[in-house]
């Protein structure tokens, strides 16, 4: 069994997250995750978007604020990073 690479997704915004996906490293990622960032400044329209742009990638959402607390609250409580 060959390992698989994904790709965390911890991005501000889901336009930034598609820039990191242009690079060319969406044709090697055989994984693609929804990291915390994207999910609390994009909320569920990130994985709806994602599913449609990548029907056929293995999708992951990675949602916990231990790692990046600051980031997080700031995005939830003023709405901004």
């Amino acid at each position: 069994m060959r390992p698989l690479l994904q790709l965390a997704l911890d991005e501000t915004s889901l336009e930034n997250a598609y820039k990191v996906l242009d690079t060319g490293v969406d044709q090697v990622g055989d994984i693609i995750e929804c990291g915390t960032i994207l999910l609390a400044s994009e909320g569920k329209d990130a994985i709806i978007k994602l599913r449609q742009r990548y029907p056929d990638r293995k999708l992951v959402c990675d949602f916990k604020i231990a790692d990046s607390g600051k980031t997080v609250s700031s995005l939830f409580l003023e709405g901004k990073p």
